[in-house]
C-alpha cells in the first residue's frame, strides 16, 4: 500500500520521520442471553482480552458464577446486564447460583492477533512518498487493520488517510486534507500506532 505524504507545511524542505509500532487488536464483546431455562448460546468461544456480556432478558433475578470460582457476577437483575473481560486461554464451564440447572461455557483462546506495521523509508520530505507494509500474526486473510498517525506534540492520534476513506482529525482540530495549503510550519513525526477489526484495510493470508 502506497500512501502520499499529507503533511501540510509551510517549508518543503522540513522532514517528515515516520515510525512504526503494534498494537494489540481491539477487545470483542459476545453477549449471552439469560432466560428462564437457559443461557443462550450455551457456549461461545472468544479470544483472550475479549469479554463476555450476560444479557438477562428474563423476569427473574440471576447469578452468573464460574464452577472454578475464576469468576461471580453479582445479582443480575431482569433487564440488566454484566459484562467479564478473560485474560487468560482456558475453558470456563459456568452455572447459574440462583437457577442452578441452567449451565454454560466459554472457551477463551490463545493471545489476541497482533500487527505490526512500519514505513519502508522512515524519514521523507514533504511531497514524496512511501509504502507501509506489515504483517498479521493471524496469518488469515481479509483481517482490517486500521492506520493512525500522531503529529509531533499533538495529544492524539488520527486515521490516515487511505483509498476511499477520509482521515479523522484529532479532536477539537478542522480536518486537514492530503493536498492544499500549508496550515503549519512546524515539522511532524507519524507513529502508526494501532490495529482494529473494525476498518477496511485488508491484508493477504499465506498461502
Amino acid at each position: 500500500m502506497q500512501m502520499r505524504s499529507f503533511v501540510l507545511i509551510a517549508v518543503g524542505a522540513l522532514a517528515l520521520v515516520l515510525a512504526g509500532a503494534s498494537r494489540p487488536a481491539a477487545t470483542v464483546t459476545k453477549t449471552v442471553k439469560v432466560t428462564a431455562t437457559a443461557f443462550s448460546p450455551a457456549s461461545v468461544t472468544i479470544k483472550t482480552t475479549d469479554a463476555v456480556k450476560w444479557s438477562n432478558t428474563d423476569t427473574k433475578a440471576h447469578q452468573v458464577v464460574a464452577n472454578n470460582g475464576a469468576f461471580a457476577s453479582p445479582t443480575i437483575a431482569a433487564g440488566h446486564t454484566w459484562t467479564h473481560t478473560f485474560n487468560t486461554a482456558g475453558t470456563y464451564r459456568y452455572h447459574d447460583a440462583l437457577h442452578p440447572a441452567l449451565t454454560g461455557k466459554v472457551v477463551v483462546t490463545g493471545p489476541p492477533p497482533a500487527v505490526t506495521i512500519g514505513a519502508a523509508t522512515p524519514i521523507i520530505l514533504y511531497g514524496q512518498t512511501t509504502s507501509i507494509a506489515g504483517t498479521v500474526s493471524t496469518g488469515q486473510a481479509n483481517e482490517k487493520v486500521d492506520v493512525y498517525a500522531q503529529p509531533y506534540g499533538a495529544p492524539s492520534a488520527a486515521l490516515v488517510a487511505m483509498p476511499g476513506r477520509s482521515r479523522s482529525s484529532p479532536a477539537g482540530r478542522r480536518p486537514t486534507r492530503p493536498t492544499g495549503r500549508a496550515r503549519s510550519a512546524r515539522p511532524c513525526l507519524w507513529a502508526f500506532v494501532r490495529r482494529s477489526r473494525s476498518r477496511s484495510v485488508s491484508t493477504s493470508g499465506r498461502p
